[in-house]
């Protein structure tokens, strides 16, 4: 049976490498090189480790110091385990070796538009605007994230709640920081010059999906994986890891012919779990964002931010909870 990869991207690329020793796959990219054009921040946890060992030369950094800001408050951690910066394109370059070693044909600036041209099992890998999630007859909503260097002699990894769903300033080293924002699209690019007071170099945007735990994940011949499922964590827009760790159990379930969505419920919890955070901070008023920061300022509450990274999400909530009761007061937001 062949199998057809729609987006040559890590989650393409990988799920790729994974399928290749069983089945006959190519996979399909619009664009004709790998890894361009950029539309991500290039920052990811530890937790990369628990999926798969990525080689030294994707590595631009690594962070341990994390601040955390909204108006006069501020939390610093220090992360158990450091944050991973990486040079997008070399990380991409390096899934799509990795399945071409295996085998797997490519066809790149090859864009499907019409899915009848396939024969087999289709898996759509193509991000925010699926042309195989649209197929299975999901309806999806993204945020919109924009990117630019900066110089600037910054040694910590900064995340600001002032600034639409949140800004960041990421440090590649040698006095160079990504400096970007997550934001709904009709405000995106405002957010983006007051965080960034017009200091713009060449820009990096693209589309963030929102997760939806209602969508379908799969519909006879059809599968979505990544971007194109929405296994976006919506507290910060990251999508590496939970595309990743995705595509491991769909390669599983194809090839052992289990049921995906049940599969998946890990995952599927851990992105639920990001996107009550989300609507949770969304909806918090002055008084009691200042209320959280004093609380996880608190020794007992800084230690667990700082030992359990944020893939982890669920873990976190659940220890600081069992911490912290008064926290459950916080629950009626999920529903505004």
């Amino acid at each position: 049976m062949k199998i057809n990869i729609i987006g040559a991207g890590p989650v393409g690329c990988y799920l790729a490498y994974l399928l290749a020793d069983k089945f006959e796959v190519e996979v399909y990219e619009e664009h004709s090189e790998i890894g361009k054009p950029v539309q991500c921040a290039g920052i990811i946890t530890n937790s990369i480790n628990s999926v798969i060992q990525i080689p030294p030369e994707v590595i631009l950094n690594k962070i341990k110091n994390f601040e955390i800001s909204y108006k006069d408050q501020k939390l610093k951690i220090k992360l158990r385990n450091p944050d991973i910066i990486i040079d997008r394109t070399k990380f991409d370059t390096f899934f799509y070796n990795k399945a071409k070693e295996r085998g797997v044909k490519f066809s790149l600036g090859k864009r499907i538009n019409d899915l009848a041209e396939l024969k087999g099992i289709i898996i759509g890998a193509d991000g925010p605007n699926s042309i195989v999630s649209k197929a299975i007859g999901n309806k999806t909503t993204s945020w919109m994230g924009i990117q630019t260097k900066i110089k600037l002699p910054d040694s910590q990894i900064k995340a600001s709640l002032d600034y639409g769903k949140f800004g960041w300033t990421i440090p590649e080293g040698n006095g160079t920081c990504r400096v970007g924002i997550m934001d709904e699209k009709e405000n995106a690019k405002q957010t983006f010059k007051k965080f960034t007071k017009g200091k713009q170099n060449s820009l990096q945007a693209g589309l963030i999906p929102k997760y939806n735990p209602k969508n379908k994940l799969c519909k006879n011949n059809l599968y979505i994986v990544g971007d194109a499922a929405g296994m976006v964590k919506a507290t910060t827009g990251g999508g590496i890891i939970p595309g990743l760790k995705a595509a491991k159990v769909l390669a599983n379930c194809l090839i052992k012919r289990k049921k995906y969505k049940r599969k998946l419920r890990k995952v599927r919890k851990e992105l639920k779990t990001q996107l009550i955070a989300r609507k949770v901070l969304d909806h918090l008023n002055d008084e009691e964002i200042k209320k959280l920061f004093k609380l996880f300022r608190k020794e007992k509450n800084k230690k667990i931010l700082e030992e359990i990274d944020r893939d982890n999400l669920k873990k976190i909530a659940i220890k600081l909870l069992l911490r912290n009761p008064t926290l459950i007061t916080y629950a009626p937001k999920i529903y505004k």
